[in-house]
């Protein structure tokens, strides 16, 4: 049986050669990105899950396909084209809120392409509507809610043997009398997931413009969060709100370090974790282990993880393990938005935190949002200034959006705060889909857009920031060259000047 694990492109043609493309497999929150015809994204997060799924698969004996049409810039017509040349029995691909509608189009082509064709969802728009997306849409055979790698497998060998279904974990289906249900979600145990199957990914176009050298590789140490923020989807949604961090075993982690090293030759590996700091001793464990495996001498690591269980210890074991560069969300600079959004986030010890990662030369990125449950104007603004006062080296300004499953969606329906259910409007790079009290929603869309020109202009004030990031350059470029100094100059210079 040939199953083919597909990511299709999901576009819209913008004017003057321009266009936005959605990012969603591989990405916890889907959004889009405007870029050039015909050039490949900047930012491109690898699809894990996929991978993993494809691993699976192969090891139990299929013929596994991968097409990464995101990655590879096709357009909906080449995708097609390379769906028909490649004629598989089985189709999947993550679907999500703000590309339901057109995935629903593509998977209509497809099954025009291919009549017999089994198609199966996976995502968190079909977790939350997974019921509803079967009734609606015939075309639809199949779907798999939360984490769906094992189930996948499980559900693909079920259907080579012509086996019952009816008790895979988390899969929607039709019963015998042609009701669509769902059976119930059971998190996974990472540590019998095989290595992600890379060689199947284009690798040369999975990228986060958060690493400093190349050829820089993804990977995951866990999965889960022992934190439940009212919007972040994977928590509320992939998870199931089960506050659950499971940690890859240790020593399973830098086996696959050092294959990464040796197969794609790299210089970075980005952790592309929920938050690879959601256990201390974990952590601690993890660094150990590199050290021990002389990994510091090989590669340079950076990784997504938090500020608020991060201390000093962990600070400066990561350093001594070879890590370069952290993530982390603060999202709000409001004490009572970050009460209100269940993030408990203490101001003060987040920059004692980023103070200590400067000191052990660890680059910083602190993500923010606007638009959170309970947002005002001078929230806003709050949020803005703290971001502002943060010694962190880089920073993200996105708009927080209610995608359905997550509390904060079924707090702002409760409350009537949704402008629209027009899917297509819930991507938090462009647009906000609620309206607060007193704050209108393109008040918070034209904030976001302002802010981070604002951010930029401060820091180019502070000639410790200037200097430290001149020192990231240094490093960045014995790796890439002198051209990513000219690069990240004229994209600063741009959005100076942009009114």
């Amino acid at each position: 049986m040939k199953i083919l694990l597909a990511n299709p492109p999901c576009k819209k043609d913008l004017s003057n050669g321009w266009e936005s493309s959605f990012v969603r497999a591989g990405s916890r929150w889907p959004f889009s990105t405007i870029k050039k015809k015909g050039d490949v994204l900047e930012y491109l997060p690898f699809p894990f899950y996929l991978a993993y799924s494809a691993a699976l698969l192969e090891n139990s004996g299929f013929d596994v396909k991968v097409i990464d049409g995101v990655a590879l810039d096709f357009t909906v017509k080449e995708f097609l084209a390379e769906v028909a040349v490649c004629c598989p029995e089985v189709i999947f691909f993550e679907t999500a809120t703000p590309t339901f509608t057109k995935d629903m189009q593509l998977v209509e082509e497809v099954k025009k392409i291919l009549p017999n064709i089994t198609v199966i969802l996976g995502g968190p728009h079909v977790t939350t509507f997974g019921v509803q997306a079967l009734t609606d849409n015939s075309v639809i055979d199949y779907a798999i809610a939360n984490e769906y790698d094992f189930s996948l497998l499980s559900l693909v060998k079920s259907l080579a043997s012509n086996s019952d279904i009816s008790n895979i974990h988390g899969l929607v289906f039709r019963d015998v009398s042609g009701q669509a249900r769902a059976n119930p979600y059971q998190p996974v145990d990472v540590a019998k997931l095989p290595f992600p199957a890379r060689h199947l990914f284009p690798m040369a176009f999975y990228w986060d413009g958060f690493c400093q050298k190349k050829p820089a590789v993804q990977m995951h140490a866990s999965r889960g969060c022992p934190f439940l923020c009212d919007f972040c989807l994977w928590s509320n949604v992939i998870y199931d709100r089960t506050r659950c961090f499971r940690p890859f075993p240790v020593s399973k982690i830098v086996d696959e370090m050092e294959q990464v090293i040796t197969s794609y030759h790299a210089q970075e590996i980005y952790f592309d974790d929920d938050t690879i700091t959601g256990n201390k001793k974990f952590f601690l464990d993890l660094c150990e282990e590199m050290i021990k495996r002389e990994i510091p001498r090989r590669v340079s690591w950076s990784a997504m993880g938090d500020a608020m269980i991060t201390d000093e210890e962990m600070v400066k074991k990561m350093a001594q393990a070879g890590g370069i560069g952290l993530k982390f969300g603060v999202e709000s600079g409001n004490k009572r938005v970050l009460e209100g959004i269940g993030k408990p986030v203490d101001l003060e010890r987040i920059k004692r935190v980023v103070s200590l990662l400067c000191q052990y030369k660890i680059k910083t990125h602190a993500t923010f949002s606007f638009g959170l449950s309970g947002e005002t104007r001078q929230s806003m603004q709050d949020t803005l200034d703290f971001a502002k006062s943060l010694d962190v080296d880089s920073v993200q300004f996105s708009i927080s959006t209610p995608f359905p499953g997550t509390l904060y969606y079924e707090k702002a329906k409760e409350q009537g705060l949704l402008l629209d259910y027009d899917w297509s409007n819930f991507d938090g790079m462009s647009t906000s889909v609620v309206h607060f009290k007193n704050l209108q929603a393109q008040e918070v869309a034209d904030f976001h857009c302002q802010a981070l020109k604002r951010w930029l202009v401060r820091k180019l004030k502070q000639p410790r920031w200037v200097w430290r990031q001149l020192f990231y350059f240094s490093r960045a470029i014995r790796s890439r060259g002198l051209g990513i100094f000219w690069q990240k100059l004229s994209r600063a210079t741009a959005l100076i000047l942009e009114h």
